[in-house]
């Protein structure tokens, strides 16, 4: 891996892990106010499905708030190399473009 692209890694995993979830995020998207997130209210986070099948430990359906920590951080890592994925992608064909260019 070049440096420059471990360091926008480096660079990308460490804003994720300083937008850690807190309590005020949990209260927010528990609409029915149980202290549980079920499926349903975590939908409206887009691909959230599989941190929460991931995150719930007992099996029970919904998150408590320790749940949810692991949750949002599984869903925010994901996002992050979705993010990583598309630059390099990107990087790279325009190196390619860049280079058609030159000949």
């Amino acid at each position: 891996m070049k440096r420059s692209t471990l360091l926008a890694v480096l660079c990308l995993y460490g804003g994720a892990l300083q937008a850690a979830p807190n309590n005020a995020e949990f209260l927010k998207l528990d609409t029915n106010h149980d202290g549980y997130l079920s499926q349903a209210e975590t939908s409206v986070l887009p691909g959230f499905d599989s941190a929460f099948k991931e995150a719930d430990a007992n099996h029970d359906g919904r998150l408590g708030p320790d749940e949810y920590i692991k949750a949002a951080s599984l869903y925010d890592r994901a996002r992050a190399a979705k993010y990583i994925d598309d630059s390099v992608i990107t990087a790279k064909v325009k190196a390619r473009l860049l280079a058609n260019l030159g000949t």
